[in-house]
């Protein structure tokens, strides 16, 4: 064949190919998936006052408030006049993005022994005590995953767990304490109608309500942001109660339960003593930084990828228990799977990051161009199964292709404030 004659076929043959509809590929060997890292979270991931003097001023300065507040005709409280309260979740999630980004890591001490002497509410030893003489005196949650992070964004409110009267309200101290004795926390303290108190520390300098001693809060209505103000190793919430009498209360009714509840049950609905939650699931470029206390942690997000790069899928778990873990797939745009593996947990933790590698394909076919998914199932010690999934992209760019956190947070109105 003359050459110009072959010229113009390859030219025809190269445009029927380009106009040619994109195909998807055939079900290929699964990628190859390597663990990266397990980062597990010790049980004790953050405390609150460690010297019984410290609760013994606050106590004082309560019930000078209260006085104050009875001698002004204020006090609405009717010690032992009616039912003690029954407690809703004091935390609340302004936008993380996440599925409820804390974990429990701490209960009251119910052995008034010390030091090393501890016992939770349910027999076990979720909880501490201190040289000192102090033993732990309420409930601390802590924000995970990156807690730091957590905090500067202001990303997790502390709201009453129920209807009350502003007995003490503390604000102003440095909300960025890695260690124990770190002097007052920013804190509110609510009566409730029986005479019964509830107390929420270590709240972010400035966050604190508005509202003042003796103006009333409805359930659910914003108190402050968590941080680490006061005695505290990380950002968390000291949740702790007593009864009409001072006595100290243990909201989780349970065997081992020694103070004056005993087995009953101050919450709405009790939360279990472990709260199995894969609480997120993300992609990332790297394995995230944990930086010394209180630097904020680098989670090292990435949503858009380009070929031959790997993918660091990162999983975390509140209270990984082990046999259970979670199964993961990745997806191609059209559906199929590119990648498929599973994870057991090989001990118990409050907390716990998993990371693997993934790496995406070496061309950027049309067909494997768009938006992939990562999807997780996670099926727990109570036989409940949740499904976390999380987009990227690969080998296109589009507008939302970057962190959550770049657009609008509505969650600041869910509990009606504005920072």
């Amino acid at each position: 064949m003359p050459e110009p004659h072959r010229r113009t076929l390859l030219a025809l043959v190269a445009a029927a190919v380009a106009l040619a509809p994109a195909r998807a590929l055939p079900a290929d060997p699964l990628a190859e998936v390597r663990l990266l890292a397990v980062r597990p979270v010790a049980a004790a991931a953050a405390d609150a006052d460690s010297h019984p003097f410290v609760e013994w001023l606050e106590q004082r300065r309560v019930d000078a408030n209260v006085r104050a507040l009875e001698a002004a005709g204020r006090r609405l409280a009717v010690p032992f006049g009616g039912f003690e309260p029954r407690f809703s979740w004091p935390l609340a999630d302004l936008g993380s993005g996440q599925f409820d980004p804390w974990a429990i890591s701490n209960f009251v001490d119910q052995d008034p022994t010390w030091p090393g002497q501890t016992l939770d509410y349910l027999c076990g030893g979720r909880t501490y005590d201190t040289n000192a003489g102090y033993n732990h005196t309420g409930n601390d949650i802590f924000l995970y995953p990156f807690p730091w992070r957590l905090k500067d964004r202001g990303r997790v409110a502390v709201v009453a767990a129920a209807p009350g009267q502003i007995v003490e309200r503390n604000d102003g101290e440095p909300d960025e304490n890695c260690a124990l004795g770190g002097g007052a926390s920013n804190t509110i303290v609510l009566e409730h109608s029986d005479g019964s108190r509830s107390f929420y520390r270590h709240f972010r300098n400035g966050s604190v309500t508005p509202k003042q001693l003796g103006d009333t809060v409805a359930r659910g209505e914003y108190l402050g942001l968590v941080a680490s103000s006061g005695s505290s190793t990380g950002p968390h919430l000291h949740f702790a109660a007593r009864n009409a009498a001072e006595e100290l209360i243990e909201p989780f009714a349970g065997f081992c339960n020694a103070q004056a509840n005993g087995m009953t049950s101050w919450w709405l609905d009790q939360p279990r003593y472990r709260e199995y939650r894969l609480v997120d699931l993300a992609t990332h470029v790297g394995i995230p930084t944990d930086p010394p206390c209180p630097q904020p942690e680098d989670p090292r997000y990435k949503r858009h990828f380009a070929a031959g790069e790997r993918v660091v899928v990162g999983a975390y778990f509140r209270d990984p228990t082990p046999a259970y873990g979670a199964t993961l797939r990745m997806l191609r745009p059209n559906g199929s799977i590119y990648a498929e593996w599973s994870f057991e947990h090989a001990e118990t933790r409050g907390a716990a990051a998993v990371y693997w590698g993934v790496h995406l394909p070496e061309l950027p076919l049309p067909s494997l161009r768009g938006r992939w998914k990562v999807v997780a199932t996670y099926t727990d010690p109570a036989g409940n199964q949740q499904v976390r999934s999380r987009s990227f992209w690969f080998g296109t760019l589009f507008a939302d292709d970057f962190e959550l956190e770049a657009a609008p947070d509505p969650g600041w109105q869910k509990v009606g404030y504005q920072p």
